[in-house]
């Protein structure tokens, strides 16, 4: 027995799946990114979309080229693991429109990750200095790669930082390196 609890502005068809009925819309095609950039150690989404949007049927399948440079989840999260380019092919299909095929260029970037300064670092300072000087610091730029090079702290900047305290206090210590 069906009985309707709306009335439809459009044609639709319904399926029986043995327990209830759905409506059904068959996908035409799909949409995702043509390009996608991640960072080593970082995840991003490809956006894989059936087309129409409201489509009920299909399933999505991903394969990266390289699995050395980027991973792909079965969910469409692809993850950096080393600098470089490879190719996610993104597959819609177990629906009547047949398999559709679209692929993504991602391209794999190493990054800064972390500012490191040395086990057991202190600056001493008096009451009232107003200004902190890092000079005497060394400190190391962390890459997502996990390759290190030593921080030039001269243009560094302080948060968190009040004159008018005494004690010890941490601080923040921002550097920015490429516009990063």
């Amino acid at each position: 027995m069906i009985v309707p609890e709306c009335r439809l502005a459009e044609d639709v068809t319904f399926v029986f799946d043995g327990m209830i009925w759905g409506i059904y819309i068959p996908y035409s095609d799909l949409t995702v990114n043509e390009s996608a950039t991640v960072q080593i150690g970082s995840s991003v989404g490809l956006g894989a979309v059936r087309v129409p949007e409201t489509a009920t049927e299909g399933n999505f399948y991903y394969e990266s080229s390289d699995t050395s440079v980027v991973t792909v989840s079965s969910t469409g999260r692809i993850t950096g693991v080393k600098e470089g380019t490879a190719i996610v092919t993104v597959t819609l299909k177990d629906g009547v429109a047949g398999e559709k095929t679209k692929t993504v260029s991602v391209t794999v970037t190493d990054g800064i990750v972390a500012l490191k300064f040395a086990e057991g670092t202190v600056l001493t300072v008096k009451k009232g200095t107003e200004k902190l000087d890092l000079s005497g610091l060394t400190a190391s730029l962390v890459w997502a790669s996990g390759k290190t090079e030593n921080a030039d702290l001269t243009n560094a900047e302080i948060v968190g930082y009040d004159k008018n305290t005494s004690g010890e206090s941490e601080v923040t210590v921002k550097l920015t390196v490429n516009g990063v």
